[in-house]
C-alpha cells in the first residue's frame, strides 16, 4: 500500500496509519512514531497529532513539504503508509521492547545493590 494508490480518491487516506520519521540526515538515530492521518488537501496530508498539525506532507511520497531552506538541507520528515496489520505489530514490537528495556533496568540495579555473598547465595557466579 502506497500513497500513490489513492491518487484518484485521497480523502480515503483520512483514518490510516503512517509511520513518521524525522531526524538528520547523517545520524542514526530517528525519532519514529505510528499516527494516523487527521486531513487531506489536494496534494498533500496533516497528521492527527497535535505536536503535528502544522506539518503538511505529500501526497506523492510522504516527504513533508516545506523542508527546502539550507536549515533544513540534512532534515528527514516523511511519512510511510502502514495497514492496520503492520501498525498494529510495530506499535506491540516497540510495547515489548520498552518493557524489556525497563526490566533489564531494575535487574541491573537490583544486581547493584547485591553484596558479593547474597549474589552467591542466590547462585550468581563469574563462571
Amino acid at each position: 500500500m502506497e500513497f500513490k494508490d489513492f491518487k484518484n480518491n485521497p480523502q480515503e487516506l483520512v483514518g490510516k496509519y503512517v509511520l513518521y520519521e524525522s531526524g538528520k540526515s547523517y545520524s542514526e538515530q530517528r525519532i519514529m512514531s505510528i499516527v494516523k492521518i487527521g486531513k487531506v488537501t489536494k496534494t498533500g496530508f496533516r497528521l492527527n497529532a497535535i505536536s503535528m498539525q502544522d506539518m503538511l506532507f505529500s501526497l506523492a511520497d510522504g516527504w513533508q513539504k516545506g523542508l527546502n531552506s539550507k536549515m533544513d538541507m540534512s532534515t528527514i520528515s516523511r511519512c510511510t503508509l502502514l495497514t492496520d496489520e503492520e501498525a498494529e505489530n510495530t506499535i506491540n514490537q516497540w510495547r515489548i521492547k520498552k518493557e524489556e528495556k525497563a526490566l533489564r533496568d531494575r535487574m541491573k540495579t537490583k544486581l547493584e545493590s547485591m553484596t558479593f555473598e547474597q549474589l552467591q547465595k542466590n547462585g550468581i557466579t563469574l563462571t
